[in-house]
């Protein structure tokens, strides 16, 4: 299936605030094919700062999908093999950096040795009945972010994400 995406805004002031935007997810996404992420909000009326907050809200959105996929993984499976007397422990940290301005979150766990970026990107097939079950959080977050990374320290899962703004 192809399709145009075109938006306008007619301001009912000199200055509007309403806020789109679309990105692709996919490797492999052309604007002629692919699968399309949409972000719409109405701050109409509320100006410049509403229409700059929306913006950062993108990121914090994007962010939170990234965090909140990669998080549920280590959920799922970071402790399947566990005795029921072992601790099933995770830990998120973030760090802010003001040069370039962006957020560094950890997500650490003490499971099974799991790198998720090792693993090739899951396969968007162009019908939404053959997508497979599996792999596409993973894609999701590695599309959401600037940058992931993982490493093996002293037993622990350590994946870091990173979003710029």
């Amino acid at each position: 299936m192809k399709f145009d995406i075109y938006a306008s805004m007619n301001s009912t002031r000199q200055v509007g605030g309403d806020f789109y935007d679309f990105y692709l997810i996919g490797d492999d996404c052309t604007p002629y094919t692919g699968k399309v992420a949409f972000v719409i909000a109405d701050v109409t009326g509320k100006g410049v700062p509403a229409a700059l907050f929306m913006m950062k809200a993108k990121a914090q959105y994007q962010l939170d999908v990234a965090i909140g996929e990669l998080f549920v993984n280590v959920c799922k499976y970071a402790y399947v093999d566990a005795a029921p007397d072992v601790p099933r422990v995770v830990r998120v940290q973030r760090t802010y950096t003001a040069d370039p301005p962006s957020i560094n979150v950890d997500i650490i766990d003490g499971g099974v040795a799991f790198d998720p970026l090792a693993k090739p990107d899951a396969v968007t097939p162009r019908e939404i009945e053959n997508v497979p079950i599996g792999g596409l959080g993973i894609l999701l977050a590695k599309k959401c972010t600037d940058d992931i990374r993982y490493e093996r320290t002293a037993d622990s899962n350590i994946v870091t994400v990173v979003k710029k703004w």
